[in-house]
């Protein structure tokens, strides 16, 4: 099963071939299945009820939106996600089937950063210019480099777990890759989302060295965009909260989600509506510059909110808290190899969690897929543990 996850989740970064890939996780999940009632020596339904509960808010949602096959289409990515749920919690994965898991998501981010910088080599600079020309439609804007540092957190902690030379330089080389990339597509929230899944794991490994890696990482980033002129450091150093380009989108949407506060103004509708409550804000001009029509409010939780209303919104919430209590309990199990792997799937939800706040929206293929993955690793963590 760790094979048949590994290559899809492989795929899932190639352009052009995780559609196709879908017939290995139909084929996959269905076996899970057939397979589960024996293998499955826990029973858990509650996070796969709280699962089922979200997904039927987004349904209801779907429908209210006035556009059902768009909306339709639109979340379709929940398709295969639901099935890689399927198949991490209903096997019986052992810690050497999480880290092949850890292992594929690493290195699908890995080559889709080497990509990016391919790219920046070949074609331009230019962020926006640059994803037009790469072969990919998962990343649509700059800021879904995002991806990559929910990725992170998994090399780091195989970093720490490997023993060999060789491994050590191959992850700490793609973990660096990783870090480039986000530097080439000027994405300020990647490196700070990476910076606290980073921190996360120091913490919790709690080794000197490590602490030395981290400075010296923020040197090679400081170095690197003094390569491309510090552009990316002067968009830390003109940042101000007070004219934030977000501002007027969270606005919008919360008062969306007032306007119908139990089931939402429907799914994929804030683009037409939001609008019409900016100018009710009351927000500083140099916060409305930004006049593109913008189809999600860079907030993944408003835009449940808004979208889908309390139904939806304290489905996932309630999810979120499972996710908190289930990894504290697991940092403190007698088995080291599953401390480390609660560890990189802690700092991957801080780090999704960091994101969501700022960027990320369901409209994203990556994102449906990469929130259910880590959901489902929670699980399989859970299962392979024998002292809960």
């Amino acid at each position: 099963m760790p094979v048949v996850l590994g290559v899809y989740l492989l795929t899932f970064w190639m352009a052009g071939v995780f559609d196709r890939a879908l017939i290995i996780l139909v084929a996959g999940a269905g076996i899970a299945t057939l397979y589960a009632p024996t293998s499955r020596q826990v029973v858990w339904p509650f996070p796969d009820c709280l699962i089922l509960g979200f997904v039927a808010s987004l349904a209801s949602a779907i429908f209210l939106s006035g556009h059902l096959q768009i909306s339709l289409l639109l979340s379709s990515p929940f398709v295969p996600a639901l099935l890689i749920y399927l198949m991490l919690s209903r096997f019986q994965l052992d810690t050497s089937d999480l880290w092949l898991v850890f292992g594929a998501l690493g290195l699908g981010a890995t080559l889709i950063a080497a990509t990016i910088l391919l790219g920046a080599g070949t074609y331009t600079t230019d962020p926006v210019r640059l994803l037009e020309h790469l072969p990919t439609v998962i990343l649509v804007v700059p800021n879904d480099v995002l991806m990559l540092a929910v990725c992170l957190p998994f090399l780091l902690v195989m970093l720490v777990a490997v023993r060999r030379g060789w491994q050590t330089v191959g992850i700490a080389l793609a973990a660096i890759t990783c870090l480039a990339a986000m530097v080439a597509l000027n994405s300020r929230a990647a490196l700070v989302a990476s910076f606290l899944g980073s921190l996360v794991v120091l913490f919790i490994v709690g080794s000197r060295r490590w602490w030395h890696a981290l400075a010296l990482a923020a040197a090679a980033i400081i170095v690197a965009d003094g390569v491309r002129g510090f552009t990316l450091l002067s968009k830390f150093a003109q940042h101000s909260l007070a004219c934030e380009p977000r501002l007027p989108l969270w606005g919008a949407a919360f008062r969306l989600w007032l306007e119908r506060p139990f089931f939402g103004q429907g799914a994929h509708n804030f683009a037409g509506l939001y609008r019409a409550h900016i100018d009710a804000l009351g927000l500083p001009e140099c916060a409305l510059k930004d006049t593109r029509l913008t189809p999600w409010p860079h907030n993944l939780f408003l835009e449940v909110l808004s979208s889908q209303g309390l139904f939806g919104g304290l489905f996932l919430l309630t999810l979120l808290v499972w996710v908190g209590l289930r990894l504290h309990k697991l940092m403190h199990v007698d088995s080291p190899p599953m401390r480390l792997q609660a560890a990189g799937l802690l700092a991957a939800w801080v780090t999704f969690g960091f994101a969501a706040t700022v960027e990320l929206t369901f409209f994203r293929y990556w994102v449906i897929v990469m929130f259910i993955t880590l959901l489902g690793l929670t699980v399989a963590l859970k299962l392979t543990d024998d002292h809960l």
